[in-house]
């Protein structure tokens, strides 16, 4: 059985870690389509909430037809990749996330994303300080700056950041493998600090654009990926509870991939129908909650809401 990891404990790492702007770890993203994801996976209320001193809104940029970002992390000694760890998403005008919730036990699987509009002067907003950093150019990989010899460091994650202007896509990763060599002044553009620069001011989209980002409003995502392992060999180490038991609608369980992580768990997309009549119950249940499929499967569950435009094709990879 795999070791032990609270989900109400992962979900504020995961959370800590996005909020951390650095990660270390692999290299690039993989390029995905010009499209627009989901809410922020992993509860980011600081997308909204402002977690960073408020500061006034930069001076607009140009004008953009179109403009998709997301920004995520993953460490993959905390699980499978881009499972708990989405982050934020803009997409078609919008700000996607889900709020940061006080870690509870048992916590719940499911945590409602929200969106908020963003006004067309916001968006160029986003588009000059990515501009000014240097990160709609060549450039693609950052690595913080260290000294000579420095010793590496474990455990730790990287940073993705995915940015579509007007069709074109730019796909970056931000790792810190190394004691940070923190330099000082501005940071430079193209640099890991520009990086950093440009993914604190999406964490702090409430203190960043002010009245160009609108009021938070509940938003109904059309895809979650769901994993689901038996009650005592979940990689995410729920605390079960064996008299809460809730019925899946959706097929059965032995119609899912697998999730390709240490303990092989069963992986799939709810979408369509299958998602709104299972959702009522995942809504109501908790990490120790087993749902038991027409065949008298038991499983308990841990979900990954996607992003307006997050591809399914590695979501249970």
């Amino acid at each position: 059985m795999p070791t032990r990891i609270d989900r109400s404990v992962l979900a504020g790492l995961a959370l800590a870690a996005v909020l951390a702007a650095s990660g270390c770890g692999g290299g690039r993203a993989t390029p995905s389509t010009a499209t627009a994801p989901a809410a922020p996976s992993t509860e980011v209320a600081s997308a909204g909430e402002s977690a960073l001193p408020s500061e006034a809104p930069t001076t607009a940029g140009p004008s953009v037809g179109s403009l998709y970002v997301r920004l995520w992390f993953i460490n993959p000694s905390l699980g499978p990749d881009n499972f708990f760890f989405s982050a934020i998403a803009v997409s078609n005008g919008k700000l996607y996330y889900k709020p940061d919730l006080t870690p509870t036990s048992p916590a719940p699987i499911y945590v409602a994303p929200v969106s908020a509009a963003i006004t067309a002067s916001g968006i160029s907003t986003i588009v000059a300080v990515a501009q000014k950093d240097g990160l709609l150019g060549a450039t693609h990989d950052f690595q913080c700056p260290h000294a000579a010899g420095a010793p590496m460091m474990s455990g730790t994650g990287t940073t993705y950041l995915e940015i579509v202007v007007d069709g074109v896509s730019h796909d970056l990763s931000g790792t810190c493998q190394y004691e940070e060599d923190p330099g000082t002044g501005a940071p430079v553009s193209g640099t890991y600090g520009a990086f950093v620069d440009f993914t604190d001011h999406l964490r702090n989209m409430s203190g960043w654009l002010g009245s160009d980002l609108g009021a938070p409003a509940p938003w109904t995502p059309t895809s979650v990926v769901v994993a689901a392992a038996a009650p005592d060999a979940a990689w995410w180490g729920p605390s079960v509870d064996p008299g809460d038991t809730t019925t899946w609608l959706v097929g059965t369980f032995a119609s899912f991939g697998n999730l390709r992580d240490p303990a092989g768990s069963p992986c799939g997309v709810l979408t369509g129908a299958g998602l709104t009549n299972q959702l009522p119950s995942i809504k109501a249940a908790h990490e120790g909650t087993i749902f038991v499929d027409g065949a008298g499967v038991q499983r308990v569950l841990a979900l990954h809401v996607l992003m307006p435009d997050e591809s399914t094709d590695t979501a249970c990879k």
